[in-house]
């Protein structure tokens, strides 16, 4: 037990200390404000040697037709942490792949979504390893995808919903 609780508050304490924590050591007290224009990121692999990775080839097109300059691609090897941290936490809908690479999206804030790709040759192990922590977290949304077998259309309707439960409706480039 943690602070009289056991499980999912006790995941959800200690979780909510060691973010605030790495944050105050990278950022100091800045404190990132809640999105004015929703943003989604979609955070490229980067010296990973998972067979299973997703280089989101052909969702990134289908949410660049759709939402246009709202979608930002980034290869986060190119950015320095504070810069990932602060990407981060200010996007509405996260996209990566499970994993290390997956580890940013836990600055996301309270009601964000992110859509973590696993491996699904790996069998129920791969997404298995994350689930607990991200599961228990209790602050952002997490909706897992196969990598490689998530068709685009349903990112694109995982996405749409993920906007609305965060108050942005109607959200296209075509208005």
């Amino acid at each position: 037990p943690h602070y009289g609780c056991n499980k999912d508050c006790a995941i959800h304490r200690r979780f909510d200390r060691a973010r605030d924590w790495v944050w105050r050591n990278v950022h100091g007290n800045h404190v990132p404000l809640p999105p004015v224009q929703p943003t989604i990121v979609i955070s490229l692999p980067f010296a990973n040697s998972h067979k299973g990775i997703d280089w989101f080839d052909d969702i990134r097109p289908a949410l660049e037709e759709q939402y246009g300059a709202l979608v930002h691609t980034v290869n986060m090897a190119n950015i320095t942490v504070p810069q990932q941290l602060h990407l981060v936490a200010e996007c509405t809908v996260f996209l990566t792949n499970q994993g290390g690479a997956s580890a940013t999206s836990l600055f996301l804030q309270s009601g964000a979504t992110a859509l973590v790709f696993y491996d699904v040759s790996s069998g129920s192990k791969s997404r298995k390893m994350d689930q607990e922590l991200y599961e228990g977290q209790g602050v952002f949304v997490t909706e897992w995808m196969q990598a490689k077998r998530t068709a685009p259309g349903t990112v694109l309707h995982v996405v749409e919903h993920a906007l609305t439960r965060r108050g942005f409706y109607n959200v296209t480039k075509h208005g």
